[in-house]
């Protein structure tokens, strides 16, 4: 897989536009359970 987004091919770098767009995602749709979506990368 190539990203093109960023050029990075750091798999944190690519996790933590994944957890942001996550967020975003929970935060805008609503999400009734409400998800815990950690704020970064842990454990990498």
């Amino acid at each position: 897989m190539e990203d093109t987004l960023t050029g990075d091919t750091s798999d944190e770098v690519h996790l933590k536009y994944l957890l942001h767009s996550t967020r975003v995602l929970v935060r805008d749709f609503g999400c009734q359970n409400r998800p815990s979506v950690p704020e970064e990368v842990t454990g990498h």
